[in-house]
């Protein structure tokens, strides 16, 4: 995503927000107390998740957010890169089968056809 793709939606959500108060819908914003709590929560989750994950990954993760347009990649552990390939892998193998159907189909529907035009003709 653009930085200029983030702020048009950063403008939708908020023009979204004010067509739901006008509705009228309470919108609730947290206060900066409750979303010092949200982070503390979030930071146990993280400390759970390190093993998972690998310490770097969590450690960069506790910096400030970086903007959603950034190129730079966060480091991943051995088991997210091994399972991230095993997905890419999966998703190939059912494209595959999704063509191996296709032609299948096809070539059923060609045969029925066939048959149904050689006993038509007898």
């Amino acid at each position: 995503m653009t930085k200029k793709q983030i702020q048009k939606n950063r403008q939708l959500n908020a023009d979204f927000l004010q067509k739901i108060e006008a509705g009228g819908i309470k919108i609730t914003r947290p206060s900066a107390q409750a979303m010092a709590e949200f982070e503390k929560v979030g930071q146990g989750v993280r400390e759970k998740l390190s093993a998972t994950y690998g310490a770097d990954r969590i450690a960069a993760l506790r910096q400030r957010p970086r903007p959603l347009a950034s190129k730079r990649r966060l480091p991943m552990s051995t088991s997210a890169r091994a399972s991230r390939w095993l997905f890419a892998v999966e998703r190939q193998a059912f494209r595959a089968e999704k063509w191996i159907c296709i032609v299948s189909l096809v070539a059923m529907l060609v045969g029925i056809c066939f048959s149904v035009a050689v006993r038509s003709f007898r």
